[in-house]
């Protein structure tokens, strides 16, 4: 193979980096040049290219750095939309709720019968009254998640009075009751409540003794209530409901007071609620 001859590196290395391409082509095609000069004008090649891909490598990271960017950015900016897909209905669903609340229920009233004795007939000898079963509707509003006032409403009543396990006569009573509650929970599924209130009793229809007694036609008492709602769905729950009521009134016979009937009745309520 020939031998390189010495007298093309001066004037190799002398060019401009521009020309050296050109001499290069040049010398290739002079005769008595064989695959050996090759090897030796690649030098000044290979330090020029070199150039080239460190300029494209730090263009591909700045690139895939702004491309990692964007990424992250619409991945946030995702996170985002999609957090404000649930928190908006749920904002919406909370400012939409009525604040009206209706329950039906069925009551079971159960007296405590801690009437007085009846003057004349014995110290034994006590008033009671019969307990029952009845249908009761209450209406609701709340001020704010906790806060609400209630009014229980039904129609009047009757019971039986007993003197010494005796039937002696019926009445009727009617006993709206307002209530003022607070709900410790309103927003999860098992809300219980505690409420305080009024009760107005108004007695009627007094049949007692072959209509020889009377009764107080009014009653004006104190009420204490606890319940818990379990919610089915935004609108139903199952509701159950404890009250003490304060009912009491005096008889009379011949306008003189025999005895004092203390109902003061347990409420044991049970029923079905919708949240408008």
């Amino acid at each position: 193979m020939p031998a390189v001859d010495p007298a093309w590196w001066p004037e190799r290395t002398s060019l401009p980096a521009a020309q050296i391409g050109l001499n290069r082509r040049q010398r290739l095609s002079s005769p008595g040049i064989g695959h050996a000069s090759s090897s030796a004008d690649d030098a000044p090649l290979i330090s020029i290219k070199a150039r080239l891909p460190i300029a494209a490598y730090l263009s591909l990271i700045l690139t895939r750095q702004v491309k990692a960017v964007k990424k992250i950015i619409t991945i946030a900016a995702a996170a985002a939309a999609l957090t404000s897909s649930f928190a908006a209905p749920a904002a919406c669903a909370q400012e939409a709720q009525s604040p009206w609340l209706v329950r039906v229920r069925a009551v079971n009233i159960s007296p405590d019968n801690k009437s007085d004795p009846v003057g004349g007939v014995g110290a034994s000898d006590r008033l009671s009254v019969s307990s029952k079963t009845i249908p009761e509707v209450d209406i609701s509003y709340f001020f704010s998640p906790n806060w609400a006032a209630e009014l229980i409403l039904t129609y009047p009543q009757q019971h039986d009075v007993r003197l010494d396990g005796q039937k002696i006569g019926t009445f009727k009573h009617l006993p709206p009751t307002l209530l003022l509650q607070y709900h410790f929970t309103p927003e999860a599924r098992f809300s219980p409540y505690l409420g305080a209130g009024i009760n107005y009793t108004r007695i009627s229809d007094v049949h007692v003794l072959n209509d020889g007694a009377s009764l107080d036609s009014n009653s004006v008492g104190g009420a204490l209530q606890a319940g818990l709602d379990i919610k089915i769905d935004r609108h139903w729950l199952i509701n159950f409901d404890i009250k003490k009521v304060q009912i009491q009134s005096d008889v009379k016979l011949g306008g003189t007071r025999i005895s004092t009937v203390k109902i003061d009745p347990w409420l044991f309520g049970v029923g079905v609620g919708y949240r408008f």
